[in-house]
């Protein structure tokens, strides 16, 4: 027969709460050693534990044998009350000691006393704080209020973890909640007082990749469900973080009025965007980000029609890397936003700022750059003036006219006439053809009238011809009113051509009477 010293003891209990239906689990562990103190040989070995009510003698109050305990290096380990039930109530006995006999007569003295495990500790209390049942466990205050809640019906189903008000006024009220859904977990804090059970705080972590995890901010005092105040989060599609803001009054609780957020890769955007409360839906009023939807990063910031049905951009101010800043203002009328009508912004083509006003209306527009004026239209520039001073005009120029209806036209009867040095026509042979001498000029020019008269307008005298009397002889220097009978002017450098050919008529006149007059003299 071997002499063994007595094995360390480490023992746990493996279920808290006593509730005890089928008997209790206890893990055991332990070392078994010679009188030397050195591990027994390895092997199995047969070990009865038993409990018992005093250190020598008493009563045995359970006992269970086990034929074949594996050691090594002397430790042990085994579970017991697998075969021979552990009762609750053992564990209430004081005291209580544990005796362990190796073979059939080897006992191991002294006996081992148990001190308070948790489980005898909670065991204490069931009757006092703490509720059990089917899937629940209550912790109640010492005036029976309830505090905490724990509670789960099973595999598949939720499971909560409650704390309560624990003022006497709103019993059972909660003020935290923690969750475990099929829809995802979350955490709730609850409005203390006279408002609903829901909560005015929220972090929900719902399952991927449609439910995305958010955290939000309620209203305590609306009606159910309450409006949220703010809400922060990310979305997967588009996926994006987000933060935004409410405002319960409003009547559009779905709507936030203010939107801050960011989108990944490809559309690399944050953005903060407010909204307008007034209206329903509420329209976007203001706008501000940073873009790279392009491949060129954009900053920005932008203005929105107030108009419900017409949701358009009225302002922009913008800066890109390739292209500089750039200023918009966009037609505000309802149908038209959104439709530029002023734009200011660096032109790398000629090196400088540029301004462009635009109307819609006509699709005529205006520009002025570093190096020059112009004003067009949808396809080309129709008037222009560049930093030389050089000028150029597609249409029509009055001066003192409007609209002009020739290519250049000044009013009359203006205060003072024009004056140049010289004023020359186009009127070389390359762009002629069918070049003929006025015929009977003589005749032609003695059908004409030079008058003197007043002009109507303002009784200035003047000296003149009366248009429609020559253009009854020459047709080609006079201009019409658009219903071709009313005559407006007379192209008096034209006529020019008309008295030279009729000075040499009459000076060839003047030779041939000239010859006839010598030889009557002669005679």
């Amino acid at each position: 027969m071997r002499n063994f010293l007595v094995p360390t003891i480490l023992l746990t209990i493996l279920l808290f709460g006593l509730s005890v239906h089928a008997g209790e689990l206890v893990s055991y562990q332990g070392r078994l050693t010679d009188s030397a103190g050195s591990a027994v040989p390895d092997g199995d070995y047969e070990l009865t534990f038993s409990l018992w009510n005093d250190s020598t003698g008493g009563q045995q109050q359970w006992s269970e044998t086990h034929t074949s305990v594996s050691v090594s290096d002397g430790l042990l380990s085994v579970i017991l009350g697998k075969d021979g039930a552990l009762d609750a109530t053992i564990f209430e006995i004081e005291p209580l000691f544990l005796q362990i006999q190796i073979g059939l007569s080897n006992i191991i003295e002294p006996r081992t006393r148990l001190t308070s495990a948790p489980t005898s500790v909670a065991a204490k209390k069931v009757a006092g704080d703490i509720e059990t049942g089917e899937g629940y466990l209550n912790l109640k205050s010492s005036d029976s209020m309830l505090a905490v809640s724990i509670s789960s019906e099973g595999k598949g189903s939720p499971a909560f973890l409650r704390m309560y008000n624990p003022d006497s006024q709103y019993p059972e009220q909660k003020l935290i909640e923690m969750s475990s859904e099929a829809d995802g977990g979350k955490f709730n804090l609850f409005a203390p007082g006279d408002y609903e059970s829901t909560p005015t705080f929220t972090i929900g972590l719902e399952p991927m990749p449609f439910r995305p995890p958010y955290l939000g901010f309620y209203d305590p005092s609306g009606s159910l469900p309450h409006d949220p105040y703010v809400k922060m989060g990310f979305d997967p599609s588009p996926f994006r973080g987000y933060l935004e803001f409410y405002d319960p009054g409003s009547g559009w609780t779905d709507y936030a009025m203010v939107k801050m957020g960011t989108e990944p890769s490809p559309f690399h955007k944050g953005f903060i965007a407010m909204y307008n409360p007034e209206i329903g839906p509420p329209p976007k009023l203001q706008e501000m980000g940073v873009n790279d939807s392009s491949g060129d990063w954009e900053s920005f910031y932008r203005m929105y029609s107030i108009d419900p049905v017409d949701e358009g951009m009225t302002f922009e101010i913008s800066n890109t890397i390739n292209d500089g800043a750039n200023l918009r203002l966009f037609n505000a009328q309802p149908g038209r936003a959104s439709y530029t009508v002023i734009d200011m912004y660096y032109d790398s083509t000629n090196g400088g700022g540029t301004v462009k006003c635009q109307s819609d209306a006509e699709n005529s527009w205006g520009s002025l750059t570093g190096r020059d004026f112009s004003l067009g239209n949808v396809y080309t520039a129709n008037v222009r003036i560049d930093y030389g001073g050089n000028s150029y005009f597609s249409g029509n120029m009055g001066l003192g006219v409007q609209p002009a209806t020739n290519i250049l036209e000044v009013k009359q009867n203006s205060f003072t006439d024009p004056i140049a040095d010289a004023w020359t026509v186009y009127s070389s042979q390359r762009w002629k053809k069918n070049i003929r001498t006025i015929e009977s000029a003589l005749d032609k020019v003695d059908r004409l009238r030079g008058v003197s008269f007043d002009w109507v307008a303002d009784d200035k005298p003047d000296i003149g011809m009366i248009a429609e009397e020559v253009g009854e002889v020459f047709p080609e220097v006079v201009a019409y009113e658009e219903n071709g009978i009313d005559a407006k002017s007379i192209d008096y450098n034209r006529l020019t051509a008309v008295l030279v050919e009729a000075v040499k008529e009459l000076k060839s006149e003047n030779e041939e009477l000239r010859k006839r007059i010598e030889i009557l003299e002669q005679q």
